[in-house]
């Protein structure tokens, strides 16, 4: 899984990019807690349990689809979880970089491929 671009737009696919926060919508803080889970994790397991929990918590149509396609990368990810968090930090890096310019300039660099 080398390319983290391809991946990040991947995750992205079809979410809607709201500009202000929304409760229960895929967001810039949502992603940014998305990313800081992966800190406070101990493994793939928990790191999917904390993320699902939070999406249940507030789901919507965007939140659940991206949660299902993270969740199917975590799996995909091999090795052991330093490794395997040190790949999804850099996955969920790109996806914060391509969401915040989508919102922000409107330039969507994923249809640019």
């Amino acid at each position: 899984m080398d390319d983290k671009f391809g991946m990040a737009c991947e995750l992205l696919k079809d979410i809607t990019v709201v500009k202000e926060e929304k409760e229960g919508e895929v967001t810039k803080s949502f992603l940014r807690k998305v990313y800081e889970l992966l800190e406070e994790a101990e493994g793939k397991e928990e790191y999917i349990i904390s993320v699902g929990y939070m999406v249940a918590r507030r789901k919507s149509k965007n939140t659940v689809e991206f949660f299902i396609r993270l969740r199917g990368t975590v799996e995909k990810l091999q090795g052991d979880w330093s490794k395997v968090r040190e790949e999804l930090k850099s996955l969920l890096e790109h996806a914060i970089k391509i969401y915040y310019i989508k919102a922000e300039i409107g330039e969507d660099l994923c249809m640019k491929r």
